[in-house]
């Protein structure tokens, strides 16, 4: 009652005090925190932290906190997800404005160093700056969004803050400092937010997400509320009943990522019960495509965040409050770069340049040579980022780029331009504007202090690969022009597809309009009618193939070339097939996924691609091509910016078609005709013997999809390949693992358009690992023209490949591995051959079906010739495959039989470092390898001859239980209740699990290697389910019960992930323990401390509960309703007496409620009719 007391006085203070104008600035400490005061804002900075823990505007709080006693502010109603081990006397958790990357760091770190930068004192009282830094020296910086327990990464940060007298706000900035010594450093999502006070209620982002937006509003999916970065420098939230605003001000976006083009998250309701306004400031995020921030291992680097201001402003209601914070950010760009800033690397407006041009356009294509929207850069030129070596290598431009400082100007329609306040440096020139497909490009731009740069008049050329046949939208980089794009934000959308076009697009060129007849997203035609948008997620519900059918006339039979170009600015699918007159034209596949339409957007990474087809497949009179996207989940779409047909007539499809003995069958039936698409998949390929240390060997890893998925090989299609794993069993300090591999490749063609780049980086004492043959089948001269002779002869035939003319001498699949062998042995490496990973396809008997009469044959017999060693993974991992059963080996694949998910690449590594040590002729190989990891927990204390009763599960099955003043679990006082002579309980719960992380972690596995016939698991999952999927600690799982997944790039591992349903996972634990003649036992979860009006304890009926019930069941396994029955029974102990049962929160139960539930449990075992179970009771 005395904080609110404190609260009100405030606020009336606030309501009839009128500000000093033009106080000077006051700059007071105390053993916490800075105070500095205006007599308009007042703010106090953390010394701990460099949080900005309060901020007042005309004496009125902003922020929500609240007020302790002696006017601290306090943490309101939000513990500090965001830094778990924060302590700080009487200031809270990030409940007010901070820095993702604060200067705490996580527990045991040491102190950061707070310190005045500007005393005012020194300067009349005009300017007050104060500083917190913190030296990372060994420990990792950050506790933002997605970041591990051990902190983000190994960074020097200083975080300022800056109040000038007169000023309606503050400025904050940080620097970060990565010095030669210290290691590998990817920032996770780094941003400044601030939670704001309960009476703001109208969020302004910008034109379109302008609305009153009450707590009481709080529900929806918050990706709705994003925007431009670049067009929006001031954002943030208002008060209809106070008539306040407090806005972010970002005077410059040279500090940000992305560029111009930068869709990004701004400001929502936090997702708490709280439901604190937010306002947030990404300078990197994964949202939308996207952005890395990674620096080398020994390289020197930093970058100012900043300044930007943090404006509050009052007005006579929220139009005049935005309005005048646009005002504002006009201002503060004119006063960039700020004159106050020193001692940083922070150039002042005399260090900066003016670069300046003007570009004349030569494009045979368009009437006018005038520029629309033209929007000109200077950024760093693209380069591969530093990852892991386990990691694929990724060129990264500007689009994703948040490394380096870019700079952006609009330039006018006759094309001159000039960008101003440049930092000296070396960049790449770049340039795109409506109407034209692609960009200007030129590196070498040297930028000099205090200069201008005339670059002259610069000649754009676009590239065009023939005479245009016709055009589909507008080359802007959007999809604007297109139907129902202005509806982008209703979550709902995509779903509406299949009402608004029943019978898909059809578009006739000439006749039909962009704007109502061709729909913005190209999604799986919805054929549910209980389809719906789910938060975060988007629309997950299966959805048709859908075609749309593009119909033009041509006025005579075309010849030559033809080739199709898509300009793409959202991607959720993986391919889009082509067809012209009904005949296969080409796959735009390997397609980079972005989110954009999970998250409602109409723009994110911007791409293109081609392909060429024969322009005979197209005649005289009436054509029809169609662009297909693939059945599947609804979110797995394309944003098409912008479509054209060109036609080459001077270039033909050249191919022969002679008598050659027939290919083997292209099985996965996938056709690429991409001329660049070798020349592209190169760009994510490792730098051949670039992990190399000192004189250590390095293990290159030559195959295909099977050893690394795709052009990336990280999973972002939901299948991974064993390569990716077997880094994990080398140790790095003696040998380094490159995965070379590349999906899609066969013997030859990674022979011919891959191995050339390898065998250059192969040194003497170095080790090659050949797996090839997956793709040896097919055409030999068309689509991707990748199949070998069968068998091991030494016969050939000539080919000239139809899509590009090329001439190409072909060899036996034994002959290829013949020259991979003898050019390693001719480098003084070790080649090793691999049969093929197996297929997930059964004989009638049971039995995996093996290669040993194809390629495993041929490998082996070629091994034997050349005698080198030869590793027979198709039988290792085949053997694994039959003792786990055709249920475990289902979810060792991923949207096929042969592509491996996460769990059977991981699999198919641990039969390749086995197949390792057990060769006699790898002993010296297998010195480089980890020792065998000894897991002996699980089962350990199993009595000869007797069951194992398993539990499994999360906090409320396994806490501390180590005293009485502890939390505890179930789990761990259960056996006082089965017969010791009949069984031994054996507790593998772990706090804080869900059902997905409980088996992403392996836990899983240590059970189920344990597990023998006639065991018990109880298995209970549900209270931590529901929470984020990649975002924070990443355990939540899709909703219900169904077989649905998603591939969601998890932003703490920075990497893919497939996610299945909450019954996906349970059903799994029940099959895997089925299979083993285990007998599985599935509980709803406890019931929490949570009462309804009429005293009543609040259960899991609809959600956790059911669909454990539901998972139970379709599996014919043992159910047991532990929410119902301990629900009950708290109910007649009364709600006063029920908090005893629990410990700290209302979910985690102390010693004595943990023996309550186990007592329901066995209440619901003894309900039971299986005497197998009910018979190890006491």
């Amino acid at each position: 009652m005395k904080i609110l007391k404190k609260i009100f006085f405030t606020v009336m203070l606030a309501c009839f005090a009128m500000p000093v104008l033009h106080a000077q600035v006051a700059l007071t400490e105390d053993v916490e925190t800075y105070i500095m005061d205006n007599g308009i804002v007042s703010v106090r900075v953390s010394k701990i932290t460099g949080d900005l823990v309060s901020f007042r505007y005309q004496g009125a709080e902003m922020f929500a906190t609240t007020l302790s006693p002696d006017f601290h502010p306090e943490a309101k109603g939000d513990s500090p997800a965001n830094n778990p081990n924060w302590r700080e006397p009487s200031i809270g958790g990030h409940a007010h404005g901070y820095w993702s990357h604060d200067a705490m760091g996580t527990k045991g770190s040491a102190p950061a160093i707070p310190s005045v930068t500007i005393d005012p004192k020194t300067n009349g009282g005009k300017i007050a700056e104060v500083s917190v830094k913190a030296i990372s020296k060994d420990r990792k910086m950050g506790t933002g969004p997605g970041t591990g327990s051990d902190g983000d990464l190994t960074v020097d940060i200083e975080l300022r803050y800056t109040l000038e007298q007169g000023a309606s706000g503050v400025y904050t900035y940080c620097a970060f400092d990565h010095n030669s010594s210290y290691p590998l450093a990817q920032f996770g999502e780094a941003r400044y937010c601030a939670k704001l006070a309960d009476f703001f209620d109208w969020i302004s982002i910008d034109s379109n997400v302008d609305i009153h937006y009450p707590k009481t509003h709080n529900a929806g999916d918050k990706y709705v509320y994003t925007a431009l970065q670049s067009t929006n420098p001031a954002f943030g939230w208002s008060s209809t009943t106070k008539n306040v605003g407090l806005f972010y001000i970002n005077p410059s976006m040279e500090y940000m990522s992305g560029g111009p083009t930068k869709v990004e998250f701004m400001g929502h309701r936090n997702t708490t019960a709280e439901a604190e306004p937010c306002v947030l400031n990404y300078w990197r995020s994964s949202h939308y495509g996207g952005a890395e921030a990674n620096i080398a291992a020994g390289e020197a680097w930093n970058k100012i965040i900043g300044p930007f201001f943090i404006y509050a402003n009052s007005g006579n209601g929220h139009a005049a409050i935005y309005a005048d914070a646009k005002k504002r950010a006009a201002i503060e760009t004119a006063k960039w770069p700020y004159e106050w800033v020193k001692g940083v690397d922070y150039p002042s407006k005399s260090e900066r340049a003016t670069v300046k041009g003007q570009f004349i356009l030569d494009d045979q294509g368009v009437k006018s040579t005038k520029f629309s929207n033209l929007t000109v850069g200077l950024a760093h030129v693209a380069y591969i980022s530093p990852r892991p070596n386990s990691s694929p290598e990724v060129i990264t431009n500007w689009q994703r780029d948040g490394k380096f400082y870019q700079f952006w100007a609009k330039g006018n329609t006759n094309g001159t331009f000039e960008i101003g306040k440049v930092r000296p440096g070396k960049y790449t020139l770049y340039a795109f504007t409506d109407g034209v497909l692609g960009e200007y490009i030129k590196a070498g731009v040297v930028v000099e202090k205090g200069k201008t740069i005339d670059l002259g008049k610069l000649v754009w050329t676009p590239v065009r690969k023939g005479k245009q046949v016709w055009e589909i939208g507008i080359p802007n980089r959007n999809a604007s022009e297109f139907f129902k794009a202005d509806e982008h934000r209703d979550t709902e959308i995509s779903i509406k597809y299949a009402t608004l076009f029943p019978n898909d697009v059809n578009f006739t060129i000439g006749k039909s309009d962009v704007k109502k007849d061709w729909f913005y997203q190209h999604v799986p035609h919805n054929e549910d009618p209980n389809a719906k948008s789910a938060p975060f997620y988007g629309v997950n519900s299966p959805g048709r193939a859908t075609p749309y059918t593009i119909t033009f006339d041509l006025p005579s039979a075309p010849k030559g070339k033809a080739i199709l170009r898509l300009a793409i600015c959202g991607t959720g699918t993986r391919s889009v097939n082509v067809t012209v007159n009904e005949k296969p034209a080409g796959t735009f596949d390997n397609l980079s996924g972005d989110g954009v339409i999970t998250r409602h957007g109409s723009q994110g990474i911007w791409y293109e691609r081609e392909i060429a087809f024969d322009a005979k497949m197209m005649k005289k009179g009436t054509n029809v091509l169609v662009l297909t996207v693939p059945a599947g989940p609804i979110n797995n779409g394309i944003v098409y910016d912008y479509i054209r047909l060109e036609l080459d007539e001077t270039t033909a499809m050249q191919g022969i078609h002679i008598q050659v003995p027939p290919p083997m069958e292209d099985i996965n039936k996938v056709v690429d005709n991409t001329i660049d698409s070798f020349n592209l998949l190169k760009t994510v390929r490792p730098v051949a013997a670039s992990s190399r240390k000192g004189n250590n060997p390095v293990l290159f890893l030559v195959g295909n999809s099977t050893m690394r998925t795709g052009t990336r090989g990280n999973g972002d299609n939901g299948q991974w390949g064993w390569g990716f794993y077997m880094d994990n069993y080398f140790d790095a300090d003696k040998i380094t693992v490159e995965n070379h591999a590349l999906g899609g490749t066969s013997s030859r063609s990674f022979y011919n358009g891959f191995w050339p780049d390898v065998i250059k980086g192969v040194k003497a004492g170095d080790w090659v690992f050949i797996e090839l043959g997956h793709n040896d089948n097919g055409p030999y001269d068309s689509g991707r023209a990748r199949a070998s002779i069968k068998g091991i002869g030494k016969e050939t035939i000539e080919v000239i490949i139809q899509e590009t003319g090329k001439k190409e001498t072909v060899y036996s699949y034994g002959e290829y591995l013949r020259k991979y062998i003898q050019e390693t042995k001719a480098k003084g490496a070790h080649p090793v051959l691999f049969s093929l990973t197996p297929r997930n396809s059964w004989k009638e008997t049971g039995k995996i079906n093996r290669v040993n009469e194809t390629f495993g044959l041929w490998a082996k017999q070629i091994a034997e010739e050349q005698s080198v060693p030869f590793v027979d993974l198709n039988d290792i991992t085949a053997l694994k495959y039959e003792q786990f059963g055709k249920y475990k080996v289902n979810y060792m694949f991923y949207g096929d039989a042969i592509h491996t998910s996460a769990f059977g690449a991981k699999v198919n590594a641990a039969s390749a470092a086995e197949g390792i040590r057990s060769h006699k002729d790898l002993a010296q190989l297998a010195q480089y390898l980890k020792p065998e990891k000894q897991d002996g927990t699980a089962g350990s204390k199993r009595m000869a001859g007797k069951p194992v009763v398993f539990t499994i599960g999360d906090s409320t099955v396994k806490n501390k239980d180590k005293d009485s003043t502890d939390m505890w679990g179930w789990g761990s006082v259960i056996g006082e209740y089965f017969d010791p002579n009949k069984a031994v309980v054996d507790n593998q719960a772990m706090a804080g699990r869900s059902a997905r992380t409980y088996l992403d972690e392996d836990r899983w596995d240590r059970v189920y290697n344990a597990l023998q016939p006639g065991d018990i698991v109880f298995i209970q999952f549900g209270h931590n389910d529901g929470g984020e999927i990649n975002t924070g600690k990443a355990r939540g799982e899709l909703n219900g019960t169904g077989e649905e997944s998603i591939v969601l790039f998890m932003e703490a591992t920075h990497r893919n992930q497939v996610i299945y349903t909450y019954g996906w996972y349970i059903r799994k634990f029940v099959g895997d323990a089925l299979e083993k003649g285990a007998i599985p036992i599935v509980l709803s979860h406890t019931p929490r401390n949570q009462w309804t009006p009429e005293d009543k304890v609040i259960r899991n009926k609809t959600t956790y509960g059911i669909w454990a019930k539901e998972a139970a069941r379709a599996m014919g396994a043992y159910f047991i309703d532990l929410n119902e029955i301990s629900a009950a029974k708290l109910e007649k102990i009364g709600k006063a007496k029920a908090t005893d049962y629990f410990k700290n929160d209302h979910t985690h139960t102390s010693l004595r409620g943990a023996i309550f539930n186990a007592e329901s449990v066995v209440e619901g075992v003894m309900g039971l009719t299986d005497e197998r179970v009910k018979g190890l009771l006491k």
